[in-house]
């Protein structure tokens, strides 16, 4: 009976070391998830395709001019599954703005391999290089959808910017990583952790933080999280009835951040 009971704690601890050294080998697939290009919408946005170089790698993205020089500008940070160009018939419905969205490395057609530090760096560069590319200086507004929290979070806690937008935004994926693994150390083995509340209290600009009701992959704790540390104005928004994947499906949602955007970078 001991016996038995010994050889099935032995089979149970090495299925479960199995299973992490599993989690641990796979970490980087499980949280990066490149796309290509949609072609057909990059084809029609041909005019707008712009690039930035960083540390020997190049980015691509787009850039949906305004007619008002002066307009503000809204640089986009997607979520870990997203390609910049299948949100540009969303993007054209900003009456407010002109809109920067450029593709993580190894998105797209950008070149080279995410992680954590390159992808904080890229984000910084493609702030500096917002400002070259903008024919009138104006306000900027940094947008970071689900992953690119933690590129607007970090951006905005080192740059000038007149308001922050979030949704789906989390604390840190560390955590976000130990809601859907409890059973994991996941603080030991994760490589990439994005810990947002380290760069929360030096953010005091104007922040929407949009979170899905029913958000299974960011849990609306891990929102509510970051939005307390925020020392600044925060708008906590929460839709009823959407997940994580629905929310910015909704035409309401892109009418209110139109408006909001309008609203907090006017002089």
């Amino acid at each position: 009976m001991l016996r038995s009971l010994a050889i099935g704690f032995l089979a149970a601890g090495i299925g479960w070391l199995a299973l992490v050294a599993l989690l641990a080998f796979a970490q980087r697939s499980l949280l990066y998830h490149p796309l290509p290009i949609d072609p057909l919408l990059a084809e029609r946005r041909r005019d707008a395709a712009v690039s930035i170089d960083n540390d020997g790698e190049t980015l691509k993205g787009w850039l949906l001019a305004h007619s008002d020089p002066g307009a503000p500008l809204v640089i986009f940070f997607g979520g870990n599954g997203d390609e910049a160009s299948r949100y540009l018939p969303a993007f054209e419905t900003l009456t407010c703005c002109s809109v920067l969205a450029m593709n993580y490395r190894g998105y797209g057609e950008s070149t080279g391999s995410p992680t954590e530090k390159n992808l904080r760096a890229d984000a910084l560069a493609v702030y500096d290089a917002a400002q070259k590319l903008r024919r009138t200086p104006g306000p900027t507004v940094l947008f970071g959808r689900s992953l690119g929290t933690g590129m607007a979070i970090s951006t905005a806690a080192q740059r000038d910017i007149a308001a922050l937008v979030l949704v789906s935004p989390y604390d840190s994926i560390a955590a976000v990583a130990r809601d859907a693994f409890p059973w994991v150390p996941v603080s030991w083995l994760l490589q990439a952790q994005f810990h947002c509340l380290d760069f929360a209290p030096r953010i005091h600009t104007p922040t929407l933080a949009v979170v899905a009701e029913r958000d299974r992959v960011v849990h609306k704790l891990r929102s509510l999280a970051l939005v307390s540390a925020l020392p600044g104005r925060v708008e906590p928004m929460i839709v009823p009835g959407e997940d994580h994947n629905s929310l910015l499906a909704r035409d309401d949602i892109w009418r209110h951040l139109d408006q909001w955007i309008g609203d907090h970078t006017r002089h």
